[in-house]
Parts: C-alpha cells; sequence; structure tokens
C-alpha cells in the first residue's frame, strides 16, 4: 500500500540483498544467532518477512527485546518531510512529557474480540491525569474531531490537557500509513504509553 522510500529514508536497500538468505524453518528448532541471521538477511533487509519477528520473540522474548530495541534506529530512519513533523508537533506540544494513547478502531471494528470500549480507555486515562499530565491521543477512528467518537469522547473529558494530530487520511493507502508513522514514532516519545491490547483475555496494555 505504501512504497517503503514514502516512510523511511534509504539507510538499507531496499532491493534485492545479495548475500545467502536464511529461512525460518518449522520442521526444527533454531538458535538464536540463527534467527538473527534470519531477522538481518530477510526481514530487515527486504522487509518481506514479519514471521521472523513473531517466531524469534516466541522462542526468545528476552533477546528479541533486546535486538529489536538496539537495531531497530540503524535501520528504520523516518523520511526527512515526516521526520520534520515529528520533530515540529514533539517540540510545540512537549511529547516526552505526555502520557500517549493509541486508540485502534478503524478496520478492527467487529472484527476483532474484546476490543476495548472508550469507556474502558477513560477509565485508565484518568489516572494519567491525576498525575498532572497531558495526555496524546492517536487513534484511526477518523481524522478530525467531526468523525471521530474517540476524539469527541477525549475532547469533552479532557479538553486542554488532551494534544492530537489532525489527519488528511486514516485509510491503509499511502498518506494513511504516513500519518500512521508520525503518530507511532511520537508514542514512542512519550513518557508512557497506553494502547490497544486485542484479543481473548486481554484488556488495555500499559
Amino acid at each position: 500500500a505504501c512504497p517503503p522510500e514514502l516512510l523511511f529514508e534509504p539507510r538499507i536497500p531496499w532491493g534485492d540483498f545479495p548475500g545467502p538468505f536464511l529461512h525460518y524453518r518449522h520442521d526444527r528448532p533454531q538458535s538464536i544467532a540463527e534467527f538473527k541471521k534470519a531477522l538481518r538477511t530477510e526481514t530487515i533487509l527486504k522487509l518481506r518477512s514479519p514471521i521472523y519477528f513473531e517466531a524469534f520473540h516466541d522462542n526468545f522474548p528476552e533477546e528479541a527485546d533486546i535486538w529489536i530495541a538496539a537495531n531497530f534506529d540503524n535501520y528504520f530512519v523516518p523520511q526527512t518531510r515526516l521526520a520534520t513533523k515529528i520533530a515540529s508537533f514533539s517540540a510545540k506540544y512537549a511529547v516526552g512529557e505526555t502520557v500517549g494513547v493509541h486508540i485502534r478502531r478503524g478496520d478492527k471494528v467487529g472484527r476483532v474480540d474484546n476490543l476495548p470500549s472508550i469507556a474502558s480507555f477513560l477509565a485508565v486515562v484518568d489516572e494519567a491525569v491525576d498525575e498532572g499530565r497531558r495526555i496524546f491521543l492517536a487513534t484511526d477512528d477518523g481524522g478530525s474531531l467531526a468523525d471521530s467518537k474517540v476524539l469527541q469522547a477525549f475532547t469533552k473529558r479532557y479538553r486542554k490537557k488532551l494534544v492530537y494530530r489532525k489527519k488528511t487520511s486514516v485509510r491503509r493507502d499511502a498518506l494513511g500509513l504516513q500519518e500512521a508513522l508520525v503518530d507511532l514514532w511520537l508514542l514512542r516519545g512519550c513518557h508512557r504509553f497506553i494502547g490497544t491490547a486485542t484479543g481473548i483475555d486481554q484488556t488495555l496494555g500499559d
């Protein structure tokens, strides 16, 4: 839906990678070294095999978290225009001091069991407001106040303590994914993060 060069700077080769490939095999256990090689050659350089992240994390969760944290920013740098938006918004609203809240809606509504309600988010976020922090809200539930029940509920409840970005698109097209990337990078810089956990017996993630 969106070419990688519209999201990230060309810090890595987006075309064919000339090195050897290690394909993940379900029929035998793999070592940490094998997973790291698979991640480096397939997932990071080719951006085509998320199964490596999932399998690596399932088998070696602590090691996977450490590897991803250490390598992510080396490979993924937002495209200059998007990076400018991120830096400008972050500085203007002191995003690093806010509580970041991500409320997933969009194509998840009606398709995912136990999707947390807006009211359940408000209950959790109330604790953050009591701590005196502002709230940075990111959601794909509409791009503006007029067409978003999430934004309407949060604006009514938190007023000047709420910060959010109006979006040109929340669709899964190139523009929508660029908007989502800006929100993602801003959320990464927040003081605390409250997100949407979906699935059986899952509630809000923190």
